[in-house]
């Protein structure tokens, strides 16, 4: 029976609680007219409250005793069971069987208790916020009364530890603020006369003045390292350190040593709400900015400027660890750092919050806190499943050094399906699957991670949340699988996206489409470079300079072009041209004397050795009247064609060498070039390959 011991002994501990009660304090009680007249007693159960309560009353005239029975703290004497003007007593007993408590005794006359309408409260001085009220009392003399006051929408009151009579001056009140302020009152003739309910709340507003404090200024660009495009965002001053009506906002941006003045009023200014401040944005250009000021104004004055805090250079960049995790109503993120990276002194932190997936100059707030705190709690009206991207600043000499950004949910769900699901590769005994990250603003909660299943035997696979692949080994050949994919958040599993196939061990179709391509561009490169090759007819800047020989090509020489003086559509050569011949040409060094009288006199000289024309024999002679009678026929024949190169063989038996040189009868006949003619006769071409007699 031992394991009833502890079930004795919280029994006992239950039953000695219950017997346990307090002594209740003496009761209060007052009369209430508008509540017909009733006495209305009440008192304070103490510590531990019994479980019931007893009101006892009686007349001192009288023994006959009343008493009323309540569960709670008050209690009602009906108006028939006593008399005005009678003088009694009450007092309470606290019962918990067996257990008895009894309350001291309270005496009055119920002439005395009956209690007084509200005091009516007037203000006297807007200016001294000064209140004057009225109580229907016989004598001011008597009157105590009782004030408390408060700036609007403040939870707790002030009461004046004082009482007072019919008037209150509150010193040191703060401008373009409203107080609420409430009185009650007793006729006090003794102690037993109970105090007025409150009265109605009497509301004042002081004058302005001019406004105090720096605006919360901060700026979000849409790059975060550009300054291009941003915008600059300052909140609305709190109505006690704006002491008055904002009329406009002041923006000074400083361009080197220009400065520019914008003015934004009140009314133009953009203004939104996310459930606890109000913030202006004003959409402009940052770039090569050296400062930045804002001022607010009001009839009174303007507030000191408001300096701006410029984004740093990427390469100053230094990075704590941040921490972000939802609150417990689901309303809320809790942020903390560690910032032990960052070397040099911290001026304040600032903690940011964006949310994606809306435009980039709204849907975010941010709180600067001192340098000596590790932790801020954002509370607002998030969005569930929606993600938010905080980052924490640091400001050090007037810059501001991002040190980290994370994502974070409020509220999180189970992810989407995963789409993109498809097999990318198949191999002999492995396939490899591939598939697409959920975009951030549809993921529904942060991802852990994937889960890849095979058949109906629940093989799974966890894959990292960063892959976006993974592949399956050891699979038969010839069998169906069947293979599906989910992502997965703090929430569970996201729906499957299944993929079904029969492995048949050969390469995916992409994968052959692939291979026939590249095969095909190979096998076309290199028939197209082959025939270029071959046939060299083809134009040479489509062929490579290794693929051609760089020889002398007869037909490229201004020696064998047709003459400018006949048709230009010359293209079909006569039967005799078609097999002439170029006899071979060798060169005779000769001295060249500076002038060009004297060249021509070297030219007709036999003492100085000099290029000759090959002489003909008595044959060539023959031979050349038999091809200019040729050449006439085809002439008359042919009228849209003519000669203008003839080839003939020489043989050279004159002297010492033999030699052979090329002769343009055409042309020679026409005179002698001179030797400046000369060289713009032969065109580049022959000077590469056959140099003039007059550059030999």
């Amino acid at each position: 029976m031992a394991w009833l011991n502890p079930y004795l002994i919280l029994s006992l501990i239950s039953q000695q609680a219950i017997h346990v009660a307090s002594v209740p304090s003496p009761p209060k009680c007052k009369i209430l007219p508008r509540d017909g007249m009733d006495i209305r007693c009440s008192w304070d159960p103490g510590l531990h409250p019994a479980l019931y309560y007893t009101l006892h009353w009686v007349p001192d005239s009288q023994r006959n005793e009343g008493q009323v029975n309540s569960s709670f703290t008050s209690a009602i004497i009906p108006r028939i069971q006593f008399l005005y003007h009678w003088d009694m007593c009450v007092w309470v007993t606290a019962w918990n069987p067996p257990m008895i408590k009894t309350s001291n005794r309270t005496c009055f006359n119920t002439d005395s208790i009956e209690q007084r309408d509200p005091p009516k409260v007037t203000v006297a001085e807007i200016k001294l916020l000064e209140i004057h009220w009225t109580f229907d009392c016989v004598s001011y003399d008597n009157l105590l009364c009782n004030v408390q006051h408060r700036i609007k929408d403040e939870s707790d009151w002030t009461e004046e530890p004082e009482d007072l009579q019919n008037g209150f001056l509150l010193e040191d009140a703060l401008p373009f603020s409203v107080y609420q302020f409430r009185v009650r009152c007793a006729c006090r003739e003794d102690e037993e006369v109970p105090l007025s309910d409150w009265s109605s709340i009497c509301e004042v507003e002081t004058p302005e003045a001019k406004p105090v404090g720096v605006l919360d200024v901060w700026s979000q660009c849409r790059h975060s390292t550009e300054h291009s495009d941003c915008a600059v965002l300052w909140k609305e001053l709190p109505r006690h350190l704006a002491r008055g009506h904002i009329t406009g906002y002041g923006v000074i941006l400083e361009h080197g040593g220009t400065k520019k003045y914008i003015n934004v009023s009140a009314g133009a200014a953009e203004w939104r709400e996310d459930g606890r401040d109000y913030c202006c944005r004003l959409l402009l250009s940052l770039e090569e900015a050296r400062g930045l000021h804002v001022t607010a104004h009001s009839l009174q004055g303007a507030t000191e400027p408001s300096h701006l805090v410029l984004l740093a250079a990427i390469d100053h960049l230094q990075y704590g660890k941040l921490f972000v995790t939802a609150g417990s109503d689901g309303r809320s993120l809790n942020v903390s750092w560690d910032a032990y990276s960052v070397k040099e002194p911290v001026q304040e932190y600032v903690v940011q919050y964006k949310e994606l997936g809306r435009n980039w100059t709204i849907g975010f707030d941010w709180i600067k806190v001192a340098n000596t705190e590790k932790s801020v709690i954002f509370a607002g009206d998030f969005r569930n499943y929606t993600p938010y991207n905080v980052s924490l600043f640091r400001l050090f000499a007037n810059r501001k050094h991002l040190l980290g950004s994370a994502i974070a949910y409020t509220v999180q769900d189970i992810p989407p399906e995963v789409k993109g699901f498809q097999i990318s590769e198949i191999f002999s005994t492995k396939i490899t699957l591939i598939w697409q990250h959920i975009p951030l603003v549809q993921r529904r909660g942060i991802i852990l991670g994937y889960t890849i299943g095979l058949g109906d035997n629940d093989t799974e696979y966890a894959v990292p949340k960063e892959k976006n692949n993974y592949s399956i080994e050891d699979l038969q050949i010839g069998k169906t699988y069947k293979i599906w994919i989910c992502a997965e958040t703090v929430k569970g599993r996201g729906p499957r996206t299944t993929v079904s196939f029969v492995h048949s061990g050969q390469p995916s179709n992409n994968t052959i489409i692939v291979l026939m391509i590249s095969l095909s561009a190979l096998l076309f490169g290199a028939s197209l470079l082959l025939c270029c090759c071959v046939f060299k007819q083809v134009n040479r800047f489509m062929v490579p300079s290794w693929c051609y020989e760089k020889v002398p090509d007869p037909t490229n020489s201004r020696l064998f072009q047709p003459d400018q003086d006949c048709f230009s559509n010359w293209t079909v050569p006569s039967t005799s041209e078609a097999n002439l011949n170029i006899c071979q040409l060798e060169v005779i060094e000769c001295q060249i004397r500076e002038d060009k009288s004297s060249l021509e006199k070297t030219q007709t000289s036999d003492t100085c050795a000099q290029v000759e024309i090959c002489e003909l024999s008595n044959q060539d002679l023959q031979e050349e009247k038999i091809l200019d009678e040729q050449e006439k026929e085809y002439e008359k024949d042919k009228a849209s064609s003519c000669s203008s190169l003839r080839k003939q063989e020489v043989e050279l038996s004159s002297g010492v060498e033999d030699y052979s040189t090329v002769r343009d009868t055409y042309g020679w006949e026409r005179g002698n070039l001179s030797p400046v003619e000369t060289r713009q006769f032969f065109s580049d071409y022959e000077k590469h390959f056959m140099p003039s007699p007059y550059e030999v």
